[in-house]
C-alpha cells in the first residue's frame, strides 16, 4: 500500500481537523525509499530547503515550489489606538497601538487545484446521484 493509504487507515489524525496525518518521520522514509536515499542525506536536504523557504518569506522574496505552487507573505498594517474587552473585569482596557507584520500564506497552482477537485468530487446526499443518472 502507498503511504497516503497507510496514513488515511492509520490512527493518527490532525488535532484540530481530525483528519489522517502523514507524519514527519513516515515522509522522510516514503522519501528515502522513492530515491533511494539515505534518510539522514533526505533529512538534511528537507532541513535546508524549508531553511531556504524561511530566508526568503522572512526577506520579503517568493518561493515557486514546483508543481505545488507558490509561497508568498501578506502584510498586516499597523493599528494605532485599538481598545481591547477584558471579559473578566467586564471594562475595556486602556487603548494600544499594535505593530504590523507579515505572515506567509501558500498558493496553489491551478493544474494542481484542479486535480484535486478532481479527486476528489462528491455528492452530500443521495438524493443529487439519482438526480445526475436521470431518473
Amino acid at each position: 500500500p502507498t503511504p497516503i493509504r497507510e496514513a488515511y487507515n492509520k490512527e493518527t489524525k490532525m488535532k484540530k481537523s481530525n483528519n489522517p496525518c502523514l507524519t514527519n518521520t513516515e515522509a522522510l522514509k516514503e522519501v528515502a525509499n522513492r530515491t533511494g536515499l539515505p534518510i539522514n542525506a533526505v533529512l538534511q536536504a528537507i532541513c535546508s530547503y524549508h531553511d531556504i523557504i524561511r530566508e526568503c518569506i522572512n526577506n520579503g522574496v517568493e518561493v515557486q515550489m514546483g508543481e505545488l505552487g507558490t509561497m508568498r507573505w501578506r502584510s498586516k498594517p499597523p493599528r494605532y489606538g485599538v481598545v481591547y474587552y477584558d471579559f473578566k473585569t467586564k471594562e475595556n482596557l486602556p487603548p494600544q497601538d499594535t505593530p504590523g507584520f507579515n505572515y506567509p500564506y501558500f498558493v496553489p497552482k491551478q493544474t494542481w487545484k484542479r486535480e484535486l477537485k478532481e479527486l476528489t468530487k462528491f455528492w452530500e446526499n443521495k438524493g443529487k446521484e439519482e438526480s445526475e443518472d436521470g431518473e
